[in-house]
């Protein structure tokens, strides 16, 4: 019997982040479903952990603002946090927790390849950012594979592009989430660097349900993820509510959301984000993977984008899928009927299921 390959994942997988964890969680049951021993790198920086404090440092009125709102809601916000650590240790088998660089050095003799990816792990204007990310510690470059990355903001600075040409020039294969990354990546490596999906497409919607938890709001609802302030994006949900006569649950919590009526689920780790994205009737949300599982689950869904220009991230999955229509902006929310859903009988998936089978064969050819 041939021996199973170990494989070592780096990722954004500690980052009290739903995208971030759930894509952790994908790539790592898809490989270990897979015939392969996958273990994610249990490392996260300290600038990391930093980001997702629950109290920021109190610098001016608005911050100010926030740790008021964050303490009346502090319970829920712990439990958040507490659920993530718990999802973490259940569902993602992990190497032991990479402490110094010693430890990072050691993985060389246990594994036989190593994957980063995905996330915007090289963006390298993220605060979380370091080498690390970029396989620095791998001796053997021929063993490195980057499977889906994302540049994010900083796609098009000269430091990304640096950091890029001097680490990942020897791996043995790069793939790119976005087809725009694809082409810097390209640029600096001369690698021939395919565009892949998403980790979270890797697995299918029943994948996703056995981590479910149906019935967590009891009754129907929209479902809002509203990351920042995208104009337009809050009040388009509150009339959606409005239209469809229907409760709206947010999951992230920001002070602008307090002059609506919405109903807070701040407690949410991976497994209610989840749960409560399979459920909804409808989602309203201007996230990424917000999106993404609204796909998986095929739920009825419209997205925001700023009007300065679409996320590459987002635009590049439904022109895929074929859903630009669901894109909107405060200057063409005024057009489309809020409750107008999607008919997914009607909608030619196709182009997303060839590149989820592309995706999937580029692990599978990288990894023998």
């Amino acid at each position: 019997m041939p021996k199973k390959q170990k494989v070592a994942i780096i990722t954004y997988s500690r980052a009290y982040n739903y995208g971030s964890v759930l894509q952790a969680f994908a790539l790592n049951r898809f490989l270990n479903k897979n015939g392969y021993v996958a273990r994610t790198i249990d490392y996260t920086t300290k600038n990391q952990q930093k980001l997702y404090r629950i109290f920021e440092p109190w610098r001016g009125l608005l911050p100010i603002a926030r740790n008021i709102h964050s303490l009346f809601n502090y319970r829920k916000l712990l439990t958040h946090k507490k659920r993530f650590d718990e999802f973490i240790d259940l569902n993602i088998p992990t190497t032991e927790r990479i402490e110094n660089t010693q430890q990072m050095d050691g993985l060389n003799k246990t594994f036989d390849y190593f994957i980063c990816g995905s996330d915007q792990i090289w963006n390298v204007d993220c605060d979380d950012f370091d080498a690390n990310y970029m396989l620095d510690f791998v001796q053997d470059k021929s063993t490195c594979i980057a499977y889906a990355p994302s540049l994010g903001a900083g796609a098009n600075k000269k430091t990304t592009f640096e950091a890029i040409s001097r680490y990942a020039t020897c791996f043995k294969a790069i793939s790119s989430r976005e087809v725009s990354s694809a082409e810097i990546i390209n640029r600096a490596t001369s690698h021939d660097v395919t565009t892949v999906c998403d980790p979270v497409f890797l697995l299918s919607s029943e994948d996703w349900s056995e981590i479910s938890v149906p019935g967590l709001v009891g009754k129907d609802y929209i479902l809002g993820y509203f990351i920042g302030d995208v104009a337009g994006l809050r009040d388009f949900a509150a009339q959606t509510s409005k239209a469809m006569k229907l409760p709206l649950v947010v999951i992230y919590k920001n002070i602008r959301d307090l002059k609506y009526p919405f109903t807070n689920r701040y407690d949410s780790g991976p497994t209610e984000f989840v749960s409560l994205v399979k459920d909804a009737k409808m989602v309203v949300t201007n996230s990424f993977h917000a999106v993404s599982f609204s796909l998986i689950f095929k739920k009825d869904f419209w997205v925001f984008v700023n009007n300065a220009g679409t996320d590459t991230r987002i635009s590049g999955i439904l022109e895929t899928a074929g859903f630009t229509d669901r894109i909107l902006t405060c200057d063409t929310m005024s057009k489309v009927a809020p409750q107008h859903g999607v008919n997914y009988d009607n909608r030619d998936l196709s182009a997303l299921d060839l590149v989820i089978e592309h995706s999937k064969q580029f692990l599978f050819s990288n990894l023998s």
